[in-house]
């Protein structure tokens, strides 16, 4: 039930600044940091959390990146040794991952503090800060580095996209779709340094990543259905996309590029778990693709793709309790039965 009171509240929010035209953040920040206790006063609970914590508990300084990409090695080393538990470490990125996300919320303008609240709340919140913290934090940083690229900082976007890329490799993918959709509106100076950044990280962690690649690529997908759920938002997504006021030419490009690359993604996925990873970032990425659209031709979101990205969130929502009800009692720390923290000392 816990997890239904966190999406009931976004809701609720969001219900409450249409009816009274409230643009207040008060709700907002509210339900943030509901989200966060969750997260934060975890128990055993989060199907990677256990995973998290015996990384955390044999991490070393002089060998973390073998372990995990060099940022989030040394960000897990640090916690770890300033509050002397690998426990308190993986709740203590989950306290990260939230002060980030309600920086990005306090300097968001309309379009990004709705599609925070009505998408991404909704269907990565609990993923992202209970599950995978990498693919969490790098995330969030993503975010923040188009956010502020958006504020004309375009060194302090290329650093912050730098730092998620440290944090999960494959953050690059998205940087890559976002960038092709909006390749004559960013500066070649940006792409020039992402992407002499992107050879540098490859170069130095190759043996990391060919690692990653090999584990993803043998590792099977469930059924040869798998990461339809995402299919589905995404194409809800693209519907929005499709009846919004953006100019025509640049929604045929947003739809023509996100149908070419979910489907060579899905097609992946039904015998690879790379291709699940690959729409996961594709679902996450395509906001911030239709946020970048909108802020180059000056447009608030119109009603339409308003409702696509509540009927997205609300779909994603769904499909996760489902996956949780699924996975229940399974593995060391499932998202159900939710555990408070104090069930570990």
């Amino acid at each position: 039930m816990v997890y239904l009171a966190g999406w009931s509240l976004v809701y609720f929010t969001l219900l409450t600044s249409a009816i009274n035209r409230y643009r207040g953040r008060a709700f907002g920040f509210f339900t943030i940091l509901f989200f966060a206790f969750i997260a934060i006063f975890r128990g055993a609970t989060g199907t990677d959390t256990a995973n998290y914590e015996l990384i955390f508990e044999n991490l070393f300084l002089e060998n973390f990146s073998s372990v995990v990409e060099p940022a989030f090695g040394l960000l897990g080393f640090f916690l770890t040794e300033l509050l002397g538990s690998a426990q308190l470490g993986v709740r203590a990125v989950s306290v990260l991952f939230y002060i980030l996300v309600g920086f990005y919320y306090y300097r968001s303008d309309r379009n990004e503090a709705f599609v925070l609240l009505a998408y991404l709340a909704p269907a990565f919140f609990y993923i992202y800060s209970m599950n995978g913290l990498r693919i969490g934090i790098a995330s969030i940083l993503l975010l923040l580095a188009v956010q502020s690229l958006r504020r004309g900082c375009a060194s302090k976007s290329g650093v912050t996209a730098l730092v998620s890329v440290l944090c999960h490799y494959t953050i690059v993918f998205s940087i890559a779709y976002i960038a092709i959709n909006h390749l004559k509106n960013i500066k070649w100076k940006y792409l020039l340094f992402l992407g002499v950044t992107s050879l540098v990280v490859f170069y130095v962690a190759q043996e990391h990543i060919l690692l990653k690649i090999n584990l993803y690529l043998d590792f099977e997908s469930p059924n040869p259905l798998s990461g339809l759920s995402k299919v589905i938002v995404v194409i809800i997504l693209i519907s929005g996309v499709m009846f919004s006021n953006l100019p025509s030419s640049m929604r045929n490009k947003i739809i023509f590029l996100t149908i070419l690359f979910t489907g060579l993604a899905f097609t992946v996925a039904s015998y690879s778990y790379a291709g699940l990873r690959i729409l996961d970032l594709i679902s996450f990425a395509l906001a911030i693709i239709i946020l970048m659209a909108h802020f180059e031709v000056k447009q608030l979101l119109n009603w339409k793709i308003k409702l696509s990205f509540i009927l997205a969130g609300f779909t994603s929502a769904a499909f996760l309790y489902r996956g949780f009800l699924i996975e229940a009692g399974q593995g060391k720390s499932p998202f159900l039965p939710y555990k408070m923290i104090g069930e570990l000392f």
